[in-house]
C-alpha cells in the first residue's frame, strides 16, 4: 500500500474514534450559534478545507473568539467555552494522535506531520458541522443516538 494511501486510511480509523468527541461539540455549537449564525460553522469549515496550514485553523478560531464582543453570552464562540474547547480538541488532542496513527514506519517528517494534523482536523472539523446540522434542525433533541 502507498504511504498516500496508509495515510488516508489511518485517518479514516482514526477520525472514527473521535465521532463522540465532534457530535459533542456539534451540540454545544447548536447552543452558542442560534438564529442565523450558522455563518460561523459553515466558514470554519470552508477556511479549514482550504487551509495549508495547522496554524491557519487554530488563528481562525482564536481571531473569532477574540473578536466576540457578545456581552450577553447568548451567541457566542465564548459561550459554554466553545471556542477554547474546540481550540484545544484541534491543537492538542489530534495532534496527540499523530503519534498513535498505524503508520508504518511513522511519520517523522515535519511536512508530512502537518499534513497529518490538518487532514485530522478536517475530518473533526466536518464531523462537528455535520453534528450541528442535525442538532440544530431538531431531530436530535433529547435522543441518545
Amino acid at each position: 500500500m502507498s504511504r498516500q494511501m496508509q495515510i488516508v486510511r489511518a485517518v479514516a480509523l482514526a477520525a472514527d474514534g473521535f465521532y463522540e468527541d465532534a457530535k459533542n461539540l456539534g451540540e454545544t455549537a447548536v447552543d452558542c450559534f442560534t438564529g442565523g449564525r450558522r455563518s460561523q460553522i459553515t466558514g470554519l469549515e470552508s477556511l479549514a478545507n482550504g487551509a495549508i496550514k495547522v496554524s491557519d485553523v487554530l488563528d481562525y478560531i482564536k481571531k473569532q473568539v477574540g473578536k466576540d464582543t457578545d456581552k450577553s453570552d447568548r451567541q457566542s464562540w465564548r459561550k459554554n467555552d466553545f471556542g477554547k474547547k474546540l481550540l484545544e480538541y484541534l491543537e492538542v488532542n489530534l495532534k496527540r494522535q499523530l503519534g498513535t496513527l498505524s503508520l508504518s514506519p511513522p511519520s517523522v517528517d515535519k511536512a508530512e506531520q502537518q499534513r497529518v494534523h490538518l487532514m485530522l482536523i478536517r475530518e473533526f472539523v466536518r464531523q462537528m458541522s455535520a453534528h450541528y446540522e442535525y442538532f440544530r434542525s431538531g431531530e436530535m433533541k433529547g435522543s441518545k443516538i
